[in-house]
Parts: structure tokens; C-alpha cells; sequence
């Protein structure tokens, strides 16, 4: 009976004791957070206006219709080796961005996909964009910002 009692203790001790910071703000301030106890500022305190900035890869068809160029064509598979490859070489400079792109657009240019067919333009941009409205699909072209494009020539 008395192990029972001390287990009902201290399981109430411990709820108690990771409650306090989320039930408590006035007693513990936003900006403390430290282990084990967490206010959780992540989710308890405003956040300004999220934004997200993107390095990526668009196709562009004759009639303006854009397509993100999938990791396959940019890198491989793995979709942060992708995003590493563009973001590196933006951060090389010009050179390096219109020789990804000329790449890129070679291998739109022999590439199967049915996708693939129409691109006419490979683009190499930075975009600027609202965290929220991107993810809901509501805000796809943000603010953007080119650092090369190269036509996709293919041979008869």
C-alpha cells in the first residue's frame, strides 16, 4: 500500500513539475526554457510573418506553365542533395549557376518523362516566399529572384 501511495506521489510531483511553465507564463517568463522544464516557446509565443526562402529549379513551357524540376534531374534521388547542389552553386556565384543550368537543361533536353517534353527554358532562382501560403499552394512564385536561365535545345 505505501509503495502504491509513493508511486500516486510522485507521478503527481512529475505532472506537476512539466505543466508549470505552460500553466504558469506569469511565474515562468517566455524567454526561459531550459531542460526538463519548457515553456515550449516554439509553440507558446507569437511568431512574426513566417517566411521561407528557396533555392530551386523550374522548367518553363512556351505558354509560361512552370515545373519544378524533380531531384532526379538536379542531383539524384535524395531531395536535400538536390536542394544542397542548387544552393551551393548559387552560392558560387554566376559561373557556376549557368553551368548548372546548362546541365540541367541537357538533361530535361534527353530525359523520357512525358513532363519533360514541353519545358522549353530551364530557370535557376532564389524565391522568397510566405511559409504559410507556399505550403497551401496559394503563393507558388513569391518574389523571385533569376540567377540563370538556359533554353532547352533538343535534337531533331
Amino acid at each position: 500500500m505505501a509503495g502504491r501511495l509513493y508511486a500516486y506521489l510522485v507521478s503527481a510531483v512529475v505532472l506537476v513539475a512539466v505543466a508549470y511553465p505552460v500553466t504558469w507564463p506569469v511565474a515562468w517568463p517566455n524567454a526561459r526554457d531550459s531542460f526538463p522544464l519548457s515553456n515550449y516557446p516554439m509553440f507558446s509565443r507569437p511568431l512574426p510573418l513566417p517566411s521561407l526562402q528557396l533555392v530551386y529549379a523550374i522548367g518553363v513551357e512556351r505558354d509560361s506553365t512552370r515545373h519544378h524540376l524533380p531531384p532526379s534531374v538536379i542531383a539524384n534521388e535524395e531531395v536535400l542533395q538536390a536542394r544542397a547542389v542548387l544552393a551551393q552553386t548559387v552560392a558560387r556565384g554566376e559561373a557556376a549557376s549557368l553551368a548548372l543550368c546548362q546541365q540541367l537543361a541537357e538533361r530535361v533536353a534527353a530525359s523520357a518523362e512525358a513532363s519533360a517534353a514541353d519545358i522549353i527554358e530551364v530557370r535557376i532562382v532564389t524565391g522568397d516566399h510566405d511559409a504559410v501560403a507556399y505550403l497551401t499552394g496559394d503563393d507558388r512564385e513569391g518574389r523571385e529572384r533569376i540567377h540563370s536561365f538556359c533554353p532547352v535545345e533538343r535534337t531533331p
